[in-house]
Formats: structure tokens, C-alpha cells, sequence
């Protein structure tokens, strides 16, 4: 699941949202820029924000997602 060297990913994908005070027969498209940390047959673990040096009580990164790849509308490598 995990790879060595995290790619700085862009995604475009269809968002599974709670539907309370909006239209409920249409979903939401969002785009997202991150770290891809990890994937499954399923699954691609997005990270969004890291420390560059971490602090010794530094507890793991909170601001990370879960897409479903099957959800995906598009996915490309940024280059750095």
C-alpha cells in the first residue's frame, strides 16, 4: 500500500456528499492537490499537508483523504 517516495498528484473527482440543503440527484466534482502516500485496487490515499521537518511530538499529518479510484475523473503527476 505504501510507496517510497510520495508524487505530488493533481485529482478531479466525483465527491460522495450528505446531501442537507442541496439537490440530491447531482454530486459534487472536486479537484485536490497532494501527496499520493498510498493506494489499493480501490483506494488512493491523498495527502495534503505535511510538516518539512516534523517536531518530535508531532503527531502523523490530519489533513489527508481517501478517493475512491472509481470516482476519478482525472488524475496527472505535477512535476517539481
Amino acid at each position: 500500500m505504501s510507496r517510497e517516495k510520495p508524487s505530488l498528484v493533481y485529482v478531479k473527482y466525483n465527491d460522495h456528499v450528505e446531501f442537507r440543503n442541496t439537490n440530491p440527484s447531482r454530486h459534487s466534482v472536486r479537484e485536490a492537490v497532494g501527496w499520493l502516500v498510498g493506494e489499493t485496487d480501490e483506494d488512493l490515499f491523498l495527502l495534503c499537508e505535511k510538516s518539512v521537518k516534523p517536531l518530535p511530538s508531532e503527531r502523523p499529518p490530519r489533513l489527508s483523504f481517501t478517493i475512491l479510484k472509481s470516482e476519478v475523473v482525472e488524475m496527472r503527476r505535477i512535476k517539481k
